[in-house]
């Protein structure tokens, strides 16, 4: 999207507080979670002859079935219902669904649909057919824009997009959503590591925009970054105007968000603009990000001690576990 259509949209937005949604009184406040979880490959049974789904039909390589994907749906409402502690989890960024079809049945065949989610999802060109989403309580967000940032890596084969979303909360606020799950690290961390950085780039132009038409703008971005807080394509979304909440993740929860072998690394990562660490009528709770360890999402690690996650597959093995992730939260408390 070009630039200077980008700051017409914000410009509009500005109009937004005449719509005198805040439930706030006096000093009471509330408290809009917010949150990512990586499926791990929430695909259908259909085969898509546009994409590499092949491995995820009930002839492919992980004989993927209509139980299957079931028992998936249910692990997943399950872990979504747990991420909100008493009350729903109002804002999902996910990554890994296929498409629109399995969003839909998800949210409308499981017990999710008690809660009346909706979802804001656009096709990527990746390969393999996996998309970013956003998953969302109209009683908590209300969506006034949103559309998918094209990522396109010179010399690199197509990737998911980015997804953008702005809309209201409750309290009257404008909150910005960018939903992330940025290129993996195959062919090696260092050889790969130019993908993440110019998907990092590509965010930080527009985040730009937003603080540059708004410096008190509230921004979150998350997603499954393929890369720790510490490394190169992190530090370009950490500075003096936005915060990585999820620095510090590994040594407060003891604990990250993905294991391969014996380590476990922080990839599911929350930055926020600092406004959302300084206002007194909005700010993250605590000024952190969480960790979601619910005891269901791990098994026992035989090999190298401790636990792990128990994932859909290991390989080609179905294991009929959650994720390969941890969900990861942040609470925005808003104050009227």
């Amino acid at each position: 999207m070009p630039k200077f259509v980008f700051i017409l949209m914000l410009n509009l937005i500005s109009a937004t507080n005449l719509l005198g949604i805040s439930v706030l009184n006096g000093d009471s406040l509330m408290s809009v979670r917010v949150a990512f979880y990586n499926f791990e490959n929430l695909f259908d049974v259909y085969d898509d002859t546009a994409t590499l789904d092949d491995d995820f039909t009930p002839s492919g390589l992980k004989g993927w079935s209509k139980k299957k994907f079931d028992n998936k749906c249910k692990n997943l409402y399950k872990t979504i219902l747990a991420i909100g502690d008493d009350d729903p989890v109002d804002v999902l960024c996910v990554c890994e669904v296929e498409n629109k079809y399995c969003l839909r049945y998800l949210l409308n065949n499981t017990p999710l649909k008690k809660l009346n989610y909706k979802f804001i999802h656009y096709d990527s060109p990746d390969a393999r057919g996996i998309d970013v989403a956003i998953i969302y309580r109209p009683d908590a967000f209300i969506p006034i824009i949103h559309y998918p940032i094209k990522v396109d890596i010179p010399d690199s084969k197509t990737t998911r997009d980015v997804l953008y979303a702005q809309g209201i909360i409750p309290s009257g606020d404008t909150l910005h959503v960018f939903a992330c799950h940025f290129p993996s690290r195959l062919g090696g961390q260092s050889a790969s590591a130019y993908k993440r950085i110019f998907v990092a780039n590509l965010i930080r132009n527009y985040l730009d925009v937003i603080v540059e038409e708004n410096p008190f703008a509230n921004v979150i971005v998350l997603g499954d970054m393929n890369d720790d807080p510490s490394d190169d394509c992190m530090k370009i979304l950490d500075d003096s105007v936005f915060f990585n909440l999820s620095k510090n993740l590994l040594k407060d929860e003891r604990i990250g968000t993905l294991k391969h072998g014996a380590f476990w690394n922080v990839f599911d990562q929350i930055v926020v603009s600092r406004n959302l660490l300084q206002s007194d009528e909005i700010f993250v709770k605590e000024k952190r990000a969480f960790v979601r360890k619910l005891p269901f999402l791990f098994v026992e690690d035989e090999k190298y001690g401790g636990v792990k996650l128990f994932r859909t597959f290991s390989g080609p093995k179905y294991l009929g576990g959650y994720s390969d992730h941890l969900p990861v939260y942040v609470d925005v408390i808003c104050r009227k």
